[in-house]
């Protein structure tokens, strides 16, 4: 049985609704626009929401344009995945290591309303280093998300919009970029259209052409990967769509992971929401091989005699390349424009130069797939 809309904001957020979703009696709703205070690219709105005078908004909203959000055009994100996955229930049966914070959604005149519990104490901070028991405490989110829905033949549901592999990481060659910034302007795409640019001072030409060559072959990669088994994957997790709440239980750490944005939602192989996690290596300061393996000994438990190492190496690969054709224009029009501290332009350097890396190893594992 689906979940149904609220037919508008204002409707979702009447006193009495607010009471019966939270199981509370609650008399005055009042909200407050931070849109400005929050930097995103999708053109999205927020709003936080106080109850009952209290001094700290206990709801959060976001208000999804899809007139204004690039992102969904470019990922086909016709139905709106973070309102479809709600809609049919499947955000219920997220195991607990990890929760999406949503309690209710609505329509608008041009899109949707997501409401959510305000985890924004326990937001990661951008560019802060990770914690070991952070990082453990994500690990076993990914792990335990991918392998409640494995195979699950739920996720064939056309209505669901999920993202296919070969528009998951919305793969972005300079033409692409191009059209896409005559359409409507994107201030992260113009970085990314620099970044191309920028690419061959950083990683020498032939490696910078050689990757410019495989993300003009999304459709390659989407075939590939499609040969491996699949789960949800979350399609963002890195520290600005995570929260991590720690609660101390009988003199233990009991961590529980929020993650946000379930934009690029995709019925793919797990690998590609490790790769993406790897990728934004800011605030990750671990041997990446390490959490690698932390990741795949995690998968291997909770899957039992489906994992088979014949899949494993294979998918991570090319979901390690498939990141890497994104995010290096990304990261090169980053340091380009001077966005990253001083102190971080080493280390986003050497993340560059390791996911050139990737796309010359993944290139290597489709030439042994053709």
């Amino acid at each position: 049985m689906h979940q149904s809309l609220y037919p508008s904001l204002e409707a979702m957020l009447r006193p009495d609704e607010i009471s019966r979703l939270l199981g509370e009696n609650v008399m005055e709703v009042h909200v407050n626009d931070v849109t400005t205070e929050i930097d995103n690219s999708s053109g999205s709105g927020f709003l936080n929401i106080t109850l009952d005078g209290q001094p700290r908004p206990q709801l959060f909203v976001k208000r999804i344009d899809s007139t204004r959000d690039w992102m969904a055009r470019v990922t086909h994100d016709d139905l709106c995945r973070s309102i479809t996955l709600w809609q049919h229930r499947l955000l219920d049966q997220f195991p607990p290591e990890l929760s999406t914070a949503v309690i209710a959604c609505a329509k608008e005149e041009r899109g949707h309303a997501i409401l959510m519990i305000n985890v924004h104490d326990d937001l990661m901070i951008p560019g802060t280093p990770m914690t070991a028991r952070d990082n453990d405490a994500i690990l076993d989110a990914m792990a335990a998300l991918h392998a409640a829905f494995w195979l699950d033949p739920a996720l064939l549901d056309p209505n669901l919009g999920l993202c296919r592999p070969d528009e998951y990481f919305m793969l972005l060659p300079p033409e692409r970029v191009t059209r896409i910034l005559e359409e409507r302007p994107a201030g992260v795409l113009n970085v990314i259209r620099e970044g191309w640019e920028v690419l061959p001072d950083l990683i020498g030409a032939g490696a910078a052409e050689r990757a410019q060559s495989m993300a003009n072959e999304s459709h390659v990669l989407g075939e590939a990967m499609s040969r491996y088994p699949w789960t949800l994957t979350h399609g963002d997790v890195r520290a600005a769509n995570l929260a991590v709440r720690r609660n101390e239980v009988e003199d233990h750490d009991v961590h529980q992971v929020f993650a946000l944005d379930m934009a690029r939602a995709g019925r793919t192989p797990p690998a590609l929401d490790l790769a993406w996690y790897l990728s934004w290596a800011r605030e990750l300061r671990f041997d990446k091989a390490d959490v690698i393996e932390g990741y795949r000994a995690r998968l291997e438990v909770r899957l039992g005699d489906r994992f088979d190492t014949a899949w494993w190496k294979p998918q991570l690969d090319l979901a390690l390349m498939t990141s890497a054709l994104l995010l290096m224009p990304l990261f090169a029009g980053f340091l380009h424009k001077d966005y990253l501290e001083d102190s971080s332009r080493e280390d986003g350097l050497d993340n560059i130069l390791w996911m050139s890396e990737c796309v010359d190893i993944g290139t290597a594992r489709l030439r042994s797939l053709a």
